[in-house]
Parts: structure tokens; C-alpha cells; sequence
């Protein structure tokens, strides 16, 4: 049983096989920036792919099936260039994404739990720099019953970058038993930088638990006090402390190579800012 990848004149269509089971991850072929890519997850696999490039994208994943996708923008996306995903899970199917911006990007993910007993997590990394825009709308959408979700968003702005975020769980009526959960927060480095952000419940049916958070802040005096009191210099104990409010998203990536290529993007951005 292989994974088969055909080439279209649209852009790329993946099948995973009933009952495949990954023992690394799949770099998935570069396409176009207005092409897409398609996947179908069969049933009781397990796939794990990663994507260097996020372009559009729709994915069904069948019975039982679990996938984990790794998405990396790390170059700039054209300024109406808007990149949409589609994540359909069937009964029982288990998704984990895991989405790092490094540059400007246009973002929507829809997550559909149309099966019952469901899990589906969402987390998004953001890091705004210069005059980067990012903006990101992220819905999990409770159709199936006995669902859970989790979307967790983490950023940072720094210079003059600016995200926007806009979140919500959609509980259907037939979403009962479902528990959801949205959490965003983003990390403000300069006076000049903005994050906006906007989260949001719907609810359409009793005996269900749901809820969203939201903060942006500065960092905390007592932060760099800490780190300034044990020798660290300031512009040294800023850097330690963005690095360690962004670690914290890294859970759902469990490649050891994709996780240290995700820590050296992160530290290039740091390399390339003064917070003096």
C-alpha cells in the first residue's frame, strides 16, 4: 500500500490508502500559487504530511483515519492572494494541524467534524515583523455528536506588523455532547505593531460545553526584571522570552526535524530584530 500523488492541471490530488501508516512525514510536491491540493485520509490510516508553501486545500479524512499536517509560510503571499482550508473529518477520524506564519499571509481554515466522536486540533503560530500582515480565520465547525475541538492561536508583533485573528465554534443541532475550545493570544513588541483579534461562539444545542479567550499584551515588567536580575541583558532576555511564549504551540508537532527546522525559523526572525 502506497500513497498515491497525481499531478492536475489544478494542482495536486493525494490518496492515502485504508489502513497505511506512516512512519514519517510526507513534504508535499510545490505548486503554483493559484493552484491547490486535494487529500483523501482513508480509513484507520494514520498520515502525516507537511506542506513548506500553504496553498489552498481540501481534505477528507475517512473512519477511523488520523492525520497530522504541518503548514510553514515562510515566504510572502501576494496581497489578494487568499488561501482557504477545508478539513472534513468522518466518524471517529482524529486531526492535528499545526501552522507556522513567517511571513504575510491571507488564511482561512474550516475544520468539519461531520462524524461523531471526532478530535480536532488547530494550532497556529504567528510572528509579524516590519510591515507583514497577517491575517487568519479559523472555525470549527461541530456537526457530528460526542465532538471535541481545540483551535489555540499564539503570536507575536514586533516594528510596525500587524495580525488580524478571527475564530469561532459553531455548535450545530445535531453537535450534542460536543466540547470546544478557542484560545488566542498575542505578544505586542513595539508601540508601533497591532494585533486585532475576534473570537466567537455559535450555539445551537443544549447538553454541549463551549468556550474562547483572547489577550494581547506587552511583555510583563517582572519578566525582564527576573531575567535582567541573573546577568541577562535586555535585548538577550527579550529574545528568551518571545522564544518561550511561542514554544508552547509546538505540542502538536512530533517530528524531531520538523520541530527543530520550526525553532530555527523562529530564531531567524528573532536574528533579524532589534527590541533595543
Amino acid at each position: 500500500m502506497n500513497i498515491t500523488i497525481d499531478k492536475t492541471t489544478d494542482g495536486v490530488s493525494i490518496l492515502i490508502p485504508e489502513g497505511y501508516d506512516s512512519k514519517t512525514y510526507l513534504t508535499l510536491p510545490d505548486i503554483g500559487p493559484d493552484q491547490s491540493w486535494t487529500a483523501t485520509v482513508g480509513k484507520n490510516s494514520r498520515a502525516i504530511l507537511c506542506e513548506r508553501d500553504i496553498r489552498s486545500s481540501k481534505i477528507i479524512v475517512e473512519t477511523g483515519a488520523q492525520l497530522d499536517l504541518i503548514s510553514l509560510q515562510v515566504t510572502e503571499h501576494a496581497s489578494d492572494q487568499a488561501v482557504s482550508k477545508q478539513i472534513i473529518l468522518h466518524d471517529n477520524a482524529v486531526v492535528r494541524l499545526f501552522t507556522g506564519l513567517f511571513d504575510s499571509a491571507n488564511v482561512t481554515m474550516v475544520g468539519q467534524l461531520e462524524g461523531n466522536h471526532t478530535a480536532y486540533e488547530n494550532h497556529v503560530m504567528y510572528f509579524a515583523t516590519d510591515k507583514q500582515n497577517m491575517k487568519m480565520e479559523l472555525n470549527a465547525e461541530h456537526i457530528g455528536k460526542n465532538t471535541m475541538s481545540r483551535t489555540l492561536v499564539r503570536g507575536v508583533a514586533v516594528d510596525s506588523g500587524h495580525a488580524d485573528f478571527a475564530g469561532s465554534i459553531n455548535i450545530h443541532q445535531t453537535g450534542s455532547q460536543t466540547d470546544g475550545h478557542l484560545a488566542h493570544e498575542g505578544l505586542l513588541m513595539s508601540k508601533k505593531a497591532q494585533i486585532n483579534s475576534l473570537p466567537g461562539l455559535q450555539i445551537d444545542t443544549d447538553d454541549v460545553k463551549a468556550s474562547h479567550s483572547s489577550a494581547v499584551h506587552y511583555i510583563r515588567p517582572e519578566q525582564l526584571f527576573y531575567l535582567q536580575s541573573r546577568g541577562i541583558d535586555d535585548a538577550s532576555a527579550r529574545k528568551m522570552i518571545v522564544a518561550g511564549f511561542l514554544e508552547e504551540m509546538l505540542a502538536t508537532v512530533r517530528e524531531p526535524e520538523l520541530l527543530s527546522e520550526i525553532h530555527q525559523m523562529v530564531q531567524n526572525k528573532q536574528n533579524g530584530i532589534s527590541y533595543e
